[in-house]
C-alpha cells in the first residue's frame, strides 16, 4: 500500500452545504422535505445556525416562527447549544473550582432547552413524548406542528441505533412517517443513504393520503464524498496498536474507537502499563477530556479511547490528530466515526486510519 504524503494532499471534491443550497431555502414551502447529505467538515450545524456574522437557516425566522433541532447525542447537544449562545452573544452558565478556575457548567447547560426562537432537544423527548401521550416534556408542552423548521440532524440514529433503544421505532413513526403541513422538514446526515428510501416511501404516501399538497417537494442535496485525505492501514490485533502507539515519540496524537466499554477498559490499562497517557469516554463520562472536547474540539492526552458515544456530530478539530482507529462493524458507524477527526476541506492533513 503506498503512503499519502502531506504535501500530496490536495483541497477535498467537497462543496459546503451553505453552497450547494444557495438560495434554495427560499423556495422551500411549508409541508416539504429536505434531504441533505453533507459529509463532515461541510459545515452542515453552520447552515443552520450560523454565527456572529453570519445568519444562517435561523435568520430567515420572522419574529413569530420557530425552529427545532434534534440531537441525537448529549454531547452534540451541548456543541449545538454553545455554538448558539456565541451566536446570540450570550454568556454560557460557568462554574467556578477551588482554584478560580472557570469551566462550563454543563449541568445547567443540559438544563436550557430553548435559546431565542429554537428549541434545542433529543430524539429521546420524541420517543418519550410518544410514549406519554404527548410531545418534548421541555418548558411547555407543545407539538412539532409549533415549528416552522424540524431539524432531524444525524438522522441516521432511527435505524442504527435501534438494535439496543426499542424506541427509536416510535421516533420512525411520529417524525418520518407522521405529517407536518405547516413544517418544513430537514433530515442531515453524512450517511443518509440506509434511511432515505423510508424517507421516500413516507413522502409518497402522505402523497397518496392526500396529507401532502400537489405541489409539495421533496429536495435532495449532497455536498459530494471524499476521503482521499485517509492513508489506510490494517493491524491484525489490539497489541499492534499498543507497539505503534509506544513507538510513535512524536507530538502526534491518537483517537481510537472501540466496540464495547469493555474493550475500552482494557485497552486503557494497556495504555496505563506501558506508561503511555490515555483516556476512555463513554456513555455517562463527564470527565475533563469530555468538556474540553465540546468546549474546543480538543484533547490534551496522548490517546483517547471511546466507544460510539462520540461517533455523531462531535467534531474533534485538534490538528495535533493525526491516528485514527476505528473498530466498527457496520458501515454507518464506520463513517460516523471516520467524521469525528475535523478536516479543512480546502486545505486537509493526512490522516492515518488503522482498520482491523
Amino acid at each position: 500500500m503506498s503512503n499519502i504524503s502531506q504535501n500530496e494532499i490536495k483541497p477535498l471534491n467537497l462543496e459546503y452545504v451553505s453552497n450547494i443550497i444557495g438560495d434554495d431555502y427560499k423556495k422551500w414551502r411549508n409541508g416539504d422535505v429536505v434531504c441533505i447529505n453533507a459529509q463532515t467538515g461541510t459545515g452542515k450545524t453552520f447552515f443552520i445556525t450560523g454565527n456572529a456574522q453570519t445568519t444562517g437557516l435561523i435568520g430567515s425566522l420572522k419574529s413569530n416562527e420557530n425552529l427545532i433541532y434534534l440531537c441525537n447525542r448529549i454531547a452534540l447537544k451541548r456543541q449545538v447549544k454553545l455554538d448558539l449562545l456565541k451566536k446570540f452573544s450570550i454568556k454560557p452558565p460557568l462554574i467556578v473550582n477551588e482554584t478560580g478556575k472557570k469551566s462550563i457548567d454543563f449541568d445547567k447547560l443540559d438544563d436550557r432547552t430553548v435559546i431565542k426562537n429554537v428549541t434545542i432537544a433529543a430524539y429521546h423527548a420524541i420517543a418519550n413524548g410518544v410514549k406519554e401521550k404527548m410531545f418534548l416534556s421541555l418548558e411547555n408542552k407543545c407539538s412539532l406542528e409549533n415549528y416552522k423548521y424540524i431539524i432531524c440532524d444525524e438522522c441516521h440514529f432511527i435505524l442504527t441505533d435501534s438494535s439496543y433503544m426499542n424506541k427509536t421505532q416510535l421516533v420512525l413513526y411520529e417524525i418520518v412517517r407522521e405529517k407536518y403541513p405547516n413544517s418544513i422538514l430537514i433530515y442531515i446526515s453524512a450517511t443518509i443513504d440506509e434511511i432515505l428510501p423510508l424517507i421516500d416511501k413516507a413522502f409518497e404516501d402522505n402523497k397518496v393520503k392526500g396529507w401532502s399538497a400537489e405541489e409539495n417537494h421533496l429536495y435532495k442535496y449532497t455536498t459530494g464524498i471524499d476521503y482521499s485525505y485517509l492513508d489506510v492501514k490494517y493491524f491484525y490485533s489490539e497489541k499492534d496498536i499498543i507497539s505503534l502507539v509506544n513507538n510513535d515519540k512524536s507530538e502526534d496524537k491518537w483517537l481510537i474507537f472501540v466496540t464495547s466499554k469493555d474493550a475500552g477498559k482494557k485497552l486503557q490499562q494497556e495504555f496505563k502499563d506501558h506508561d503511555i497517557d490515555s483516556a476512555f469516554i463513554m456513555s455517562g463520562t463527564n470527565n475533563e477530556e469530555t468538556k474540553s472536547i465540546i468546549d474546543s474540539g480538543q484533547f490534551h492526552c496522548k490517546v483517547l479511547i471511546s466507544t460510539k458515544v462520540l461517533d455523531n456530530g462531535v467534531n474533534i478539530k485538534d490538528i495535533s490528530v493525526k491516528n485514527l482507529v476505528v473498530c466498527a462493524y457496520d458501515k454507518t458507524t464506520f463513517i460516523q466515526e471516520i467524521g469525528r477527526v475535523r478536516i479543512n476541506i480546502k486545505n486537509p492533513r493526512k490522516i492515518n486510519l488503522f482498520i482491523k
